[in-house]
């Protein structure tokens, strides 16, 4: 257990490392913290649910988790601005504790998804407007890509990630959101890894982060609310089982449960 907890920590990392590139570009600034620091005051709790596909010699070329947040985080009388991410976290079987990562992101300048692999060596962005496509470094290295979302609560996103193809360079990875409830299928980017990595490990990970500038007290961190359900691979064909969820750090109380086979997150104040 302590090595798929250290490579979850690593994962954690790259998507904190990838958030401060995110930070840094015009689509998602976090503007209205100006002036503080990451490190003033308390955190919420970390929650993490670890699932596991049936284990297969060659991997997945493909997984689907479903997302389905029950609020939108917004800032009440006396709240900080939202900076909430709910990932989904992968490693290749070849390579562990070197995948990637995708999910949905809300700040202070609107809603996104997100898709990077650490490591990477090229990406292309989606076709959609304010698309992005770019590498990032810090805690290790690898390529981001993201696309303007204006996710919904009480809508059901699935995210994608799938194997599309092999040239010269390595192999290409789409990730798409696809929101369940109206039927839109979105590109968020295609990125591309060397050839030896493998396919998709059984392992899938996620956590919900507060990734920006913290408030003075609990009570100013506004309430996130969002369930993950099992992990599918292949097209469907294969289901992960129920997950093992736990708590990391983090003064601010959170609440980790099960709603059927979903794993159901709350994190800030009224968790």
């Amino acid at each position: 257990m302590d090595g798929i907890v250290g490579r979850r920590d690593v994962l954690r990392a790259m998507v904190s490392v990838a958030g401060a590139v995110v930070a840094g570009s015009g689509l998602a600034a976090l503007g209205p913290f100006a002036g503080r620091t990451l490190a003033e005051g308390p955190g919420i709790r970390g929650t993490y649910s670890d699932w596991y596909l049936p284990a297969q010699g060659t991997g997945y070329y493909n997984y689907d988790q479903t997302i389905f947040p029950g609020n939108l985080p917004m800032p009440g009388a006396g709240q900080v601005t939202p900076t909430y991410y709910y990932a989904s976290v992968f490693e290749y079987r070849n390579t562990p504790g070197s995948g990637g990562y995708l999910g949905l992101q809300v700040d202070g300048n609107g809603r996104r998804a997100i898709f990077s692999i650490w490591n990477a060596r090229a990406a292309r962005p989606s076709a959609e407007p304010g698309a992005l496509a770019r590498p990032f470094d810090g805690e290790g290295v690898g390529y981001q890509t993201m696309i303007p979302y204006d996710w919904q609560p009480g809508h059901y996103y699935r995210m994608r990630v799938w194997a599309v193809g092999t040239d010269a360079g390595g192999e290409w990875w789409l990730g798409v959101v696809i929101d369940d409830t109206t039927g839109r299928e979105t590109v968020i980017g295609t990125i591309q890894v060397a050839p030896g990595r493998g396919w998709i490990a059984p392992h899938i990970g996620n956590f919900v982060e507060w990734y920006g500038q913290k408030g003075d007290s609990c009570a100013q961190l506004p309430l996130s609310d969002v369930y993950f359900g099992p992990p599918k691979g292949d097209a469907g064909s294969a289901l992960a089982g129920a997950p093992s969820n736990s708590f990391g750090g983090g003064a601010c109380a959170s609440a980790l449960s099960m709603y059927g086979e979903w794993a159901h997150h709350r994190n800030g104040a009224g968790a």
